[in-house]
């Protein structure tokens, strides 16, 4: 399990039992969102910092793709 931030907003990032996919869950907004990603870099970088391009990249995927679950359910 790596973790990270992004504008305020803390999550987690897991390898899954599927190759290729990772699970993304966070609190936002009062309410609980597991989404999913197979961006690898994602979850190599997000707790990576000597590459701090990757790395503001793959805090900013995460953070994208809980607003966009987000979104879809409410």
């Amino acid at each position: 399990m790596k973790k990270g931030s992004f504008n305020k907003v803390n999550f987690t990032i897991n390898r899954t039992h599927s190759y290729g996919i990772y699970q993304i869950a966070a609190i936002y907004k009062g309410r609980d969102i597991i989404t999913s990603t197979t961006d690898s870099e994602a979850y190599d970088f997000i707790d990576d910092d000597s590459n701090k391009t990757k790395h503001v990249d793959a805090l900013r995927h995460c953070y994208n793709k809980i607003v966009a679950a987000y979104n879809s359910r409410y």
